[in-house]
């Protein structure tokens, strides 16, 4: 399972994982255990996205030999709905489907773009590329922003090229690999083995617009309430998509501006959230042994009630 930045880095570590990032140095990690990333986007989950028709006209894209198909051949032209028999047989066709932003409506995705935001500090989205055809989708490219490949299910042939026109680098990517492209290393990529689906994570740059506009702007995950669930294996994760300084020494109820708006928060429910962010996910038991200072079950419960009504944390996908 990844749904965090250490569960990415897998057995090449956090450490080098950043050091790679940082600067901006291409790097594929072998996945330590086959199949490890199929639960970010099990089959029957892209199929209920699909069959639900709840993607916007403008999230799904479909190309086939390299171009992208008009969207009145796979939507009626009067309702927008999906044909879902004509999109089965562009598949059977060759063609590649793309739900662009696809962690605003995946669960898991959404849980580890947020985690990959606090810890890089970078704003993040991810879209999906499931292809069932021999040909890529897209021509060799470079894109405009580092981009983070994690390959869902079956296996793609990658090359990457640096500045050059000659492949600096070629492999295999097989499901649970990952693959770090840095900013101007022009690559492309081809289904070794079909279906194909893999996800790329666009980094935004890193620069003070940027940043500032990502503190504007943080974004929930999963923020409902939880009363009646917490059950000691029950995963919460944090719902900011930022690291924020919460005060955490303030024996006092403090005044905080979360996502452009002001939260009173206590000290317990404080920590609480400090420690989630620090760790991205943990089990409600384990929670309640990160905390430096004894706590109650029932404090420690109603705590994480209010900030999952407070819209701060919510349930692990």
């Amino acid at each position: 399972m990844i749904r965090t930045l250490d569960d990415l880095a897998g057995d090449a570590g956090p450490a080098s994982f950043l050091a790679h990032v940082t600067a901006r140095r291409r790097l594929h990690i072998p996945s330590p255990a086959q199949g490890r990333a199929a639960d970010l986007l099990p089959w029957d989950a892209f199929d209920r996205l699909l069959a639900a028709d709840g993607l916007r006209p403008e999230r799904l894209r479909v190309m086939l030999r390299n171009r992208e198909a008009e969207r009145g051949m796979y939507r009626d032209g009067a309702s927008g709905a999906l044909r879902a028999d004509t999109l089965m047989t562009m598949a059977e066709q060759g063609a590649t489907l793309v739900v662009n932003v696809i962690c605003e409506v995946a669960a898991p995705i959404g849980e580890l773009a947020a985690a990959l935001e606090r810890r890089l500090d970078r704003n993040i989205h991810a879209n999906c590329y499931a292809s069932f055809g021999e040909r890529s989708a897209f021509e060799a490219h470079v894109d405009g922003h580092d981009v983070l490949v994690v390959q869902i299910h079956g296996a793609k042939r990658w090359r990457c090229f640096g500045a050059g026109d000659a492949p600096e680098w070629q492999s295999v990517l097989e499901a649970g690999d990952v693959l770090f492209v840095p900013q101007g290393d022009r690559h492309d990529a081809v289904p070794a083995r079909r279906p194909s689906v893999h996800l790329s994570f666009a980094l935004g740059r890193e620069d003070a617009s940027e940043r500032a506009r990502g503190a504007r702007a943080l974004r929930r995950v999963a923020a409902f309430a939880i009363a009646g669930r917490l059950t000691p294996a029950l995963p919460v994760v944090p719902a900011l998509r930022r690291r924020i300084d919460l005060r955490v020494a303030d024996p006092a109820e403090v005044e905080l501006h979360i996502g452009g708006r002001p939260v009173r928060l206590p000290p317990l429910q404080r920590r609480a959230l400090h420690v989630l962010i620090e760790h991205d996910r943990m089990a409600f038991a384990s929670l309640a042994a990160g905390l430096e200072q004894p706590t109650d079950a029932p404090d420690l419960s109603e705590a994480v009630c209010a900030l999952a009504r407070k819209g701060l944390i919510g349930i692990g996908a």
